[in-house]
């Protein structure tokens, strides 16, 4: 009995680093910086202005290979949510927008999105500003 009890203290204990660290329990593993990036470009797709019909999140990428990043700061996930492993995460996309949201702003013409996502790259919505510089 102390040993059953013993070894479902240690499996608790795995899991809840594991939720913690943002760990993908559907694909059996951690998703890659450059998956996660595709999903959150994935999400913002629609509104990207240089995303052309024939792209992939995967192409934009290779073309655009500064456009996404993992930034310091990040959401205050609830206890409750980092326990269940769907701990939350920004990605963040610049991207240039689309004209017509440009020609609304001729100054701005670049978003910044903050992209809210899973460990396994399922993606809820962002947040974000528009720019005047890609940098």
């Amino acid at each position: 009995m102390a040993k059953l009890i013993g070894f479902m203290i240690i499996a608790s204990f795995v899991l809840l680093v594991l939720n913690l660290t943002g760990f993908c329990y559907r694909e059996v593993r951690y998703l890659s910086n450059q998956e996660l990036f595709e999903s959150a470009i994935a999400h913002e797709a629609y509104r990207i202005g240089d995303y052309l019909p024939t792209d992939t999140p995967k192409s934009y990428l290779a073309n655009h290979p500064n456009c996404c990043s993992i930034p310091v700061f990040q959401p205050s996930n609830s206890s409750l949510n980092a326990l269940l492993g769907n701990k939350i995460r920004y990605i963040r996309v610049l991207y240039r927008m689309l004209q017509t949201e440009v020609d609304k702003n001729p100054r701005e013409q670049f978003y910044e999105a903050f992209v809210e996502t899973t460990p396994c790259g399922r993606t809820f919505h962002a947040i974000g500003t528009s720019r005047d510089t890609p940098d």
